[in-house]
């Protein structure tokens, strides 16, 4: 069903001024025909929900922009369409399943519809964007979410320096650890916690998107896995992907919070086995306090055997102070005040006396460490008088034949510990900020520093991404000094799309992204109004990487390494319309 009389823009749904159909706010305009693939715009749910342009797919299914007709406000659409398993009528918009795939597509549409209702049901638990409505339609199933404006975790770090200090992260994450703890006591695992799924608001406030049946979760499933590298867990991988639980989300949460405040994505899970090549939060920022760096380490152990088993397990161990083993964590309840994570216990009757009884030998010790430094000050004070001088003849002539000793015999000082590299070995490096290594003296003195730079996505910029040659290594020494090639990060590989893309030819608009270096393909979605003196319009904009397909503007960035511009347009009714992918 769909809306005849459209008042809304169906890209972001703002009110439209009479008789206009370009949005003012973003560019999108009504006129522009659909994707016959997915429900087109101005389509209407549920006699209740006006459909608007795609925002994101993946291997599950597809999310809209939409409205809520009856509540007056945005939402998003989240509707059931398996890649591989599904095709939609084109007639009609109704979704089906592929020829011999109904089995398949029947027990993951289950799966999905029984997602949905949970969230419907746990919506109160804080920091989940609520679920207003699930329903079946045109063969399939959807979802209705609240809309937020929001943006990614992953994007707030980058607007932020490339991190986060551990006082900010603490308090933004201890909420989400409170909710996804309670979201595990209702038997709901997450699998795809990262920085794109975990949302902010304008207050700070994290909220938790992205939920998916298991299957979108794990490689080699059904349908395409839509995982995310360096904080999906080993166990969604590989043919052999083990059995998922609470200790799952453990690893993604905790790899979101090694992202946020070191600067730095976790190596992928499955590169890590064999010699694991996860560093230390700590070794990374140094300001990071011990019990974070540790805490995070276990929790990204990558077997489960090993791995922080629960949510309230990390939570305890993130906020463990040095003069305490226990921990206390309230977090605000609906209509109950204040509920402790993990509470103090109680002292029994005998627990008190044994307490006491500490008390009485601590005095007793006291009294004896006393009297032991009265001895100790006596002596000190009979040596001084009576035998200094005697040791001062012995040291005079020890210091005379030791002057004759190459320096390279004297003992170390020095008070690090015995994990450092021996003489003539190569420290570690990577990681570390690059100003930080250059501008210490200690390193001056002993290294002679080549710097190469290159683009990461998994570093941020000004990080020591790789070293020549690696830690330990056993190299010559050159005037004194190591040679060390450092390769630091640039950060992301990013460029804007320029203005003049939109309304301008095809042509003209590839050639201008071909000179910033940006991949991109094209594709004729029909005809439409076409300005004088050419035969096409490119209309949308959109980029596809990894994570899907979304629709991006003229000045949003683009990273060259990644991702791949795709242009819609229309040409006149008077030229041919071939599709060019």
């Amino acid at each position: 069903m769909s809306n005849d009389n459209p008042t809304l823009c169906y890209g972001c749904m703002s009110p439209l001024e009479d008789g206009r159909d370009l949005c003012p706010r973003c560019g999108y305009s009504n006129r522009m025909p659909g994707d016959p693939n997915y429900l087109l715009p101005g389509s209407l749910l549920a006699n209740r929900y006006l459909v608007g342009r795609v925002l994101t797919m993946d291997g599950e299914g597809v999310q809209y922009i939409g409205f809520d007709q009856e509540r007056k406000c945005k939402v998003w659409i989240r509707e059931f369409f398996p890649q591989g398993l599904s095709s939609r009528n084109q007639e009609d918009a109704t979704v089906r399943p592929l020829a011999g795939e109904e089995i398949r597509y029947k027990a993951l549409l289950a799966d999905f519809e029984d997602l949905q209702k949970t969230l419907f049901l746990v919506q109160d638990l804080g920091n989940i964007i609520p679920l207003l409505d699930t329903f079946r339609a045109n063969g399939t199933a959807y979802g209705v979410l609240e809309y937020r404006t929001v943006i990614t975790l992953g994007g707030l770090i980058n607007r932020s320096g490339g991190d986060l200090t551990w006082s900010q992260t603490k308090k933004m994450f201890l909420p989400l650890l409170n909710t996804v703890a309670a979201l595990h006591r209702h038997k709901v695992i997450h699998r795809g916690i990262s920085p794109e799924t975990v949302l902010v608001d304008q207050e700070g406030r994290l909220w938790l998107s992205g939920f998916a049946t298991a299957a979108l979760r794990t490689d080699q499933s059904e349908i395409p896995p839509q995982l995310f590298p360096g904080y999906s867990a080993p166990e969604q991988y590989g043919s052999g992907a083990s059995w998922q639980g609470p200790w799952t989300d453990v690893y993604a949460l905790a790899a979101v919070c090694y992202r946020a405040i070191t600067g730095t994505r976790p190596p992928e899970a499955l590169s890590r086995g064999g010699e694991d090549n996860l560093l230390p939060a700590q070794e990374l920022n140094a300001a990071i306090p011990d019990n974070v760096s540790q805490a995070l380490s276990r929790a990204l152990q990558l077997g489960v055997e090993k791995r922080t088993p629960s949510v309230e397990n990390l939570t305890s161990q993130l906020l463990e102070v040095a003069s305490s083993n226990t921990t206390v964590y309230s977090m605000p309840n609906k209509g109950s005040g204040t509920v402790p994570l993990v509470q103090e216990p109680e002292q029994s009757a005998a627990e008190s006396g044994q307490q006491e009884q500490k008390k009485r030998n601590m005095v007793a010790f006291g009294i004896t460490v006393g009297v032991a430094a009265a001895i100790l000050v006596a002596f000190v004070v009979w040596f001084v008088v009576f035998k200094l001088d005697d040791f001062r003849a012995v040291g005079a002539s020890v210091s005379s034949s030791s002057s004759q000793q190459s320096t390279s015999s004297e003992p170390s000082t020095s008070s690090e510990s015995s994990s450092e590299p021996e003489n003539n070995q190569v420290r570690n490096f990577v990681g570390l900020e690059y100003t930080s290594v250059i501008n210490n003296p200690d390193y001056q003195e002993q290294y002679n520093f080549i710097v190469e730079r290159e683009h990461s996505n998994e570093v941020s910029e000004g990080r020591i991404i790789s070293q020549d040659p690696p830690q330990y290594s056993t190299v010559a020494v050159v005037s004194g000094k190591i040679t060390v090639t450092l390769t630091v990060s640039l950060g992301q590989d990013l460029v804007e799309i320029p203005s003049g893309i939109i309304d301008s030819d095809i042509q003209k608009a590839l050639n201008k992204l071909s000179d910033l270096e940006i991949a991109c393909r094209e594709r004729n979605i029909g005809t439409g109004d076409i300005p004088a003196g050419s035969t096409t319009r490119v209309v949308e904009i959109w980029i596809s990487n990894s994570s899907g397909l979304r629709q991006v503007y003229e000045g949003d960035s683009v990273n060259r390494s990644t991702d791949q511009v795709l242009l819609y347009y229309v040409t006149s009714s008077s030229s041919s319309s071939s599709v060019a992918e």
